[in-house]
């Protein structure tokens, strides 16, 4: 299991890749995300970046949003200082290992995927050889939205033993 640690570091200082994100650019809404880091003074919900080069995986449209807003001489001063001091999860995985994709592909409460980059992200999943089941395992919430079965993932979720959920799914 990878291990993780918090820090709290400039928004400056992480780096977003293109290559290791499954959510294409213009479904990004960066002046909505600019307008939430505005109204609420900061960035609520930590960023998760890999440990050894600071590439984020999972929170760029925060990052970008923040960088811009950080580097704008217009951004109110209180909200400037919050952006040089943001809560980052660094995780000691390796690049393009299952692990870090399970981070990757982990997008909680933030903006989901639509439909493309579901099917963009499977597709890189698969170029990496992983089975179906474990593409199904990896990625079951957002592929029950796609096929619109969102009650098997829900049930999926209840069921603790992996083995069990597995062959469930």
């Amino acid at each position: 299991m990878a291990k993780n640690s918090t820090k709290t570091v400039s928004i400056d200082t992480l780096v977003v890749n293109m290559a290791t994100n499954v959510r294409l650019m213009n479904n990004y809404d960066l002046p909505a995300m600019e307008q939430s880091i505005l109204d609420l003074g900061r960035i609520t919900d930590p960023i998760h970046a890999r440990l050894c080069d600071s590439v984020v995986l999972r929170g760029n449209r925060r990052t970008l949003a923040g960088q811009k807003l950080k580097a704008d001489p217009n951004t109110p001063q209180e909200v400037a200082a919050s952006l040089a001091k943001v809560v980052v999860v660094f995780h000691d995985v390796v690049p393009g290992s299952p692990e870090e994709l399970e981070v990757v592909l982990d997008h909680g409460r933030q903006k989901g995927l639509n439909k493309t980059e579901v099917l963009l992200a499977v597709w890189r999943m698969d170029k990496q050889f992983l089975s179906e089941s474990q593409i199904i395992n990896l990625f079951y919430s957002a592929l029950a939205v796609y096929t619109n079965n969102a009650k098997k993932a829900v049930e999926a979720q209840g069921i603790s033993n992996l083995k069990d959920r597995s062959d469930y799914l």
